[in-house]
C-alpha cells in the first residue's frame, strides 16, 4: 500500500510535466501476461511496427513475469474441447526490466481475471515505473492493472464495456467514463475493449507525430480509424453505466476471483 501511495503522488507530479514529443520516445515496453488477448497486443504493435520501421527510431521490450514463453491459453478449458491457442517469448522479466523506458503499454484479456496474488508483481511494477514514463496506455480489461496499482486514482479511465462491472470494481477512486472509445488524463490512455486499442494508438500516434503520419498508416494497413474519443456504440450495448446501475449486471467474476468456465469472457477469450 505504502509503495502504491508514494508511487501515485509521484505520478501526480509527473503528469504535470509538459507532455513529451515525438523526439522523447525512444523505447516502449509492454506487458505480456498469459491468457492475454492476442488483439490487445498484436493490433497496437501492428501500427507501432510500422511507425518504428518508417517514421521513428525506437526499441521494443516484452515484459513477463519471467522471460519464459507465454501462452494464450484460457485460464479454464473452453467448453468447446479447443486447443487453440499462441505462444510468445518475453524480452525481460519484472524482475529485470529494461531501464530505460518512455512508454508501457498493457493489454488485457482473461488473464486478467487471475487471482490477485499472482497478478500482483504486475501492479508493484505498474506502481514503480509509472513516474518515470512518459505514457502510460492500457488497452480494454489492461486498465485494471493501473488501477490495482493505484495510478488511475482521481483520474477519468475507460475500459471494456463487456466486462465493465468487473473493470470498474477494481478502482472506485476512479472517475470511470462509460462512453469512450478512449480517455486522456495526463500522460494516460486507456482504450476500450479489444479493437479500440488501436484506435487509442491511432489517436496516440496522431498527437506525437501528426494526422499526416497516422492516416498513412492506417492507409498502408487498409484500417479505418475512428478518430473520435467519444465514439462507443458498445457501452449501449452492454448498458455500461457509472456509478453502476441494477441492469448493468452481469456474469463476470468478482475482483478477488479467478475466471470459471461459465463465465461469459471465455467464449469468446476477450476481456
Amino acid at each position: 500500500m505504502l509503495l502504491h501511495q508514494f508511487a501515485f503522488l509521484s505520478a501526480v507530479a509527473a503528469s504535470a510535466v509538459a507532455q513529451a514529443t515525438a523526439a522523447d520516445i525512444k523505447h516502449i515496453g509492454y506487458i505480456l501476461l498469459p491468457a492475454m488477448e492476442v488483439l490487445d497486443f498484436f493490433g497496437p504493435l501492428s501500427v507501432l511496427n510500422m511507425l518504428a520501421n518508417s517514421a521513428a527510431p525506437m526499441n521494443l521490450s516484452i515484459i513477463s513475469l519471467t522471460k519464459d514463453p507465454v501462452t494464450t491459453k484460457l485460464l479454464s478449458p473452453p467448453a468447446t474441447g479447443s486447443v487453440f491457442y499462441q505462444t510468445i517469448v518475453p524480452s525481460h522479466s519484472l524482475a529485470d526490466p529494461p531501464k530505460d523506458l518512455d512508454v508501457l503499454i498493457v493489454p488485457g484479456g482473461p488473464g486478467t481475471r487471475a487471482p490477485i496474488a499472482d497478478l500482483q508483481p504486475y501492479y508493484d511494477f505498474i506502481a514503480s515505473e509509472y513516474p518515470k514514463l512518459k505514457y502510460l496506455i492500457s488497452v480494454c480489461t489492461g486498465v485494471t492493472f493501473l488501477a490495482r496499482a493505484g495510478v488511475l486514482d482521481g483520474k477519468r479511465a475507460t475500459g471494456n464495456k463487456f466486462a465493465w462491472e468487473f473493470v470498474t470494481s477494481t478502482g472506485p477512486n476512479v472517475n470511470w467514463v462509460p462512453e469512450a472509445r478512449w480517455v486522456v488524463d495526463g500522460n494516460i490512455w486507456t482504450s476500450s475493449g479489444v479493437a479500440a486499442g488501436m484506435d487509442a494508438i491511432f489517436g496516440w500516434v496522431r498527437e506525437l507525430w501528426g494526422e499526416e503520419r497516422a492516416a498513412r498508416i492506417a492507409n498502408i494497413l487498409e484500417y479505418e480509424r475512428h478518430t473520435d474519443p467519444s465514439w462507443d456504440p458498445f457501452a449501449g450495448i452492454w448498458n455500461a453505466t457509472w456509478p453502476l446501475t441494477p441492469t448493468s449486471s452481469t456474469a463476470t467474476t468478482t475482483a478477488t476471483t479467478s475466471v470459471t468456465t461459465t463465465d461469459p469472457t471465455t467464449v469468446p477469450a476477450v476481456s
